[in-house]
């Protein structure tokens, strides 16, 4: 079993959920808009949803925030996983 103390863990957890957050204010619109969906005030039309939903799908955040939560609960730290936006809750 690694050794990650309490800080790594929080800093793993806070690193992760700060590259969700970056992406979902930064990245998404620009992908968006790359990929022909109007983005306003950091809104899109309701019709949009389900290819904005793909867009963040390939992310494939789940598997990523997945991986980061093993390791640290292999290291003894309770982590759970937000399954609304895949961040990371250290306990």
């Amino acid at each position: 079993m690694a050794t990650i103390s309490r800080n790594e863990a929080r800093n793993a957890v806070d690193g992760w959920n700060a590259r969700i957050v970056h992406f979902m204010e930064a990245e998404l619109p620009e992908l968006l808009e790359a990929e022909g969906i109007h983005v306003k005030n950091g809104m899109i039309k309701m019709n949009d949803w389900f290819r904005a939903q793909e867009v963040i799908r390939r992310q494939d955040f789940y598997t990523q925030g997945h991986a980061i939560q093993m390791e640290l609960r292999n290291a003894g730290h309770d982590v759970k996983m937000n399954m609304q936006d895949d961040t990371l809750v250290l306990y």
